[in-house]
């Protein structure tokens, strides 16, 4: 898959293709200087779970361990200090036929290890797929999502890292919605 990167004044450069082949529906998050992508459906329609850095110094992509839990796609990632975290989606290819997430994983490049933390409680902890994830200090947010074929989420989720807690927030005053 190419990849390029926008550079000034209002132009792109070509970089080497990444490593995973082709994809769709991944989660990508940054640690340092190093971008990283993981989980998706590739063009075989095969759901996912590994994981890839690029490093930008030396145009190159090296994949990394797996993540631990099911394949995914739809899932959120998010990074926070030196941690990258990926958690939730949908097990398959065609979610009706897959199982909603709520396992969620942190992400140690100095080890190259993952750690399993807290499951995502949104949703009963039934677990979402196609929500939003953003950080803020030293906290990530999931929001929205959705529970099922025709329903979605309006819920915000506080995650703390330092006591791997999940707190709901008030939720999104915008309605239900995903992606």
């Amino acid at each position: 898959c190419p990849l390029f990167v926008f550079a000034q004044p209002n132009t792109w450069l070509k970089k080497n293709d990444f490593g995973g082949g082709k994809r769709e529906r991944a989660v990508a998050f940054s640690i340092g200087n190093y971008g990283y992508i993981g989980t998706g459906i590739d063009t075989a329609e095969t759901v996912l779970k590994d994981l890839w850095q690029y490093d930008p110094m030396l145009d190159s992509w090296t994949q990394k361990a797996d993540l631990p839990g099911e394949a995914r796609r739809d899932a959120i990632g998010f990074a926070l200090g030196d941690r990258g975290y990926i958690g939730t989606g949908i097990n398959n290819n065609a979610s009706f036929l897959g199982n909603k997430l709520a396992d969620f994983y942190e992400y140690d490049p100095t080890t190259n290890s993952w750690m399993q933390k807290a499951n995502f409680p949104g949703n009963g902890g039934f677990g979402i797929y196609f929500a939003t994830a953003f950080t803020v200090d030293s906290k990530g947010y999931v929001c929205g999502g959705k529970n099922g074929p025709n329903t979605y989420s309006n819920q915000l989720w506080e995650y703390k890292p330092s006591i791997d807690q999940w707190t709901p927030r008030t939720n999104f005053p915008g309605g239900p919605r995903y992606q």
